[in-house]
């Protein structure tokens, strides 16, 4: 037997044998390296299409893996035990060579937008000095290039200033330049492939992959509200226009001006989440009619928290804000160009700044019931196992009611756990479990109470500390009287 059919992966050139055939057999087998094929007049004039960049595009993760997990391999015939003569082989066919790796800041939600453009650019690079472009969902605001040079100048460099999304500035001189991008270790870019490999094998949770559906509940990530459940009304792509000169979105109502040249535009589609959520406004200086006496010295305004949260009132801002307005529809207001519906805010996030679940506090559920808005009647809230109001540390007396039954709560099963029906004697809180707690009582005994069955003791002239409301924060407040008041969320 002839070591072409012992070995399909070498070609017997003294038989001829350099057919298109045998060159795409190669090139599927060795998987990772640059094979040149000098163009005759007869392949040009073939009328062969060439392979389109999204076909590359589709490979890409799995020609890149192959190449990191097996650098140090000789691609062709490294395995196999054949004593081939060494002009026997193709010369283009070396040792796989490892190129730097480059980290280019993008827009955030936008990158795998990036890469799709950079593959597009592909052919514009020559010399091929891009090997590949990925990114990790997990690792926002980035993507990852295998280039042989990278700095002004390079044509690497030069395509990104073109790509959209990626992040650019201007220079002293007034030159464009790419805002942020840096040389990274073979190890931190081999990091980056295994959290790919998991998102795309469903082992890691990725909120822009992830579709929200309406009457979803969901927790802002971002911003004035983060940490707020919201509930999803839509989940839709709307058209956005992308400037390549300036590098900047723009507007649809300025597409017809004589300032925006159509010529450098780029048309995308950008995925957005509507939701409903409480508001947390805070009626300011500047929301006051200053009655038209013209401009005033502006006062650093002193640091403060978040406002807390409450439903829209319109009433309120009648003759304070000159910034609200009644549109047609029912229970409808605009303020400061949001609009507000039954005292819920309307408010779109990209589905980066969201994550599935909530957790909705008794108060939190009362103000959505208290809208009385069309959709949060027909919402279903989570189910909380935790509604109580009560900050628990360690070693605060509580309370708790007579146990009726005896469970075991898992990751617990040394310990008694009780749901209760009775007040029974107090005790103290020894450690905090997610949401129990472990209580022992005056008699010794000690069990993992649900949190939501407890209640803080207090007693008259302790000192404590206001968690919410106005006088939140101070922390020299003396009782003078206590009364509990049973309420229902």
């Amino acid at each position: 037997m002839s070591p072409k059919n012992q070995n399909p992966r070498f070609l017997d050139l003294e038989a001829g044998d350099d057919s298109d055939e045998g060159l795409s057999e190669l090139a599927q087998n060795s998987g990772n390296e640059d094979i040149c094929d000098e163009e005759t007049d007869e392949e040009s004039d073939s009328e062969e299409e060439r392979p389109s960049a999204r076909v590359r595009w589709n490979e890409d993760i799995e020609g890149i893996e192959k190449r990191f997990t097996n650098r140090d391999r000789l691609e062709v015939g490294t395995n196999d035990k054949v004593d081939l003569p060494e002009e026997s082989l193709v010369p283009d066919c070396v040792p796989a060579e490892r190129w730097p790796v480059w980290e280019v800041k993008c827009q955030k939600g936008a990158e795998s937008e990036v890469v799709r453009s950079l593959y597009q650019s592909f052919d514009a690079v020559n010399p091929p000095d891009l090997r590949s472009a990925f990114y990790a969902s997990s690792l926002s605001s980035r993507i990852y290039l295998e280039a042989r040079a990278m700095g002004p100048g390079t044509p690497v460099y030069k395509t990104l200033l073109n790509t959209p999304f990626v992040r650019k500035q201007m220079n002293s001189s007034g030159s464009l330049q790419v805002k942020s991008w840096r040389p990274v270790s073979f190890e931190v870019a081999s990091h980056c492939l295994a959290i790919r490999s998991l998102e795309l094998a469903g082992g890691t949770g990725s909120s822009e992959g992830s579709t929200f559906a309406k009457y979803d509940w969901v927790t802002i990530r971002q911003g004035r509200y983060k940490g707020d459940p919201a509930l999803v009304l839509r989940d839709f792509e709307t058209p956005v226009y992308w400037d390549k000169r300036s590098g900047k979105l723009v507007d649809e109502q300025w597409l017809g001006s004589s300032t925006i040249d159509s010529t450098h535009l780029e048309f995308h589609l950008q995925r957005q989440v509507q939701v409903l959520l409480i508001p947390r406004l805070e009626l300011t200086s500047s929301d006051s009619d200053d009655g038209g006496k013209g401009p005033r010295l502006k006062r650093k305004a002193a640091p403060v928290g978040r406002p807390e949260p409450a439903l829209f009132a319109f009433t309120q801002l009648l003759g304070v804000s000159p910034h609200s307005q009644r549109e047609s529809a029912e229970k409808t207001y605009t303020h400061r160009g949001r609009k507000y519906q039954h005292g819920l805010l309307y408010q779109t996030f990209s589905p980066s700044k969201l994550q599935k679940g909530a957790h909705l506090s008794a108060a939190t559920i009362r103000l959505f019931q208290t809208s009385n808005h069309p959709v949060v009647k027909q919402a279903r809230f989570p189910s909380q196992r935790n509604r109580n109001i009560w900050h628990f540390q360690n070693g605060d007396c509580v309370e708790m009611l007579t146990s009726s039954e005896t469970g075991q709560k898992q990751g617990h099963e040394n310990a008694e756990v009780l749901s209760t029906t009775d007040w029974r004697s107090g005790g103290t809180i020894r450690d905090i479990k997610d949401d129990f707690c472990e209580v022992e009582f005056t008699k010794g005994e000690t069990y993992y109470v649900p949190c939501s069955s407890l209640v803080k003791v207090f007693a008259l002239g302790d000192y404590v500390e206001v968690v919410g409301g106005a006088y939140r924060g101070r922390t020299t407040s003396r009782l003078h009287s206590v009364k509990f008041t049973p309420t229902q969320p």
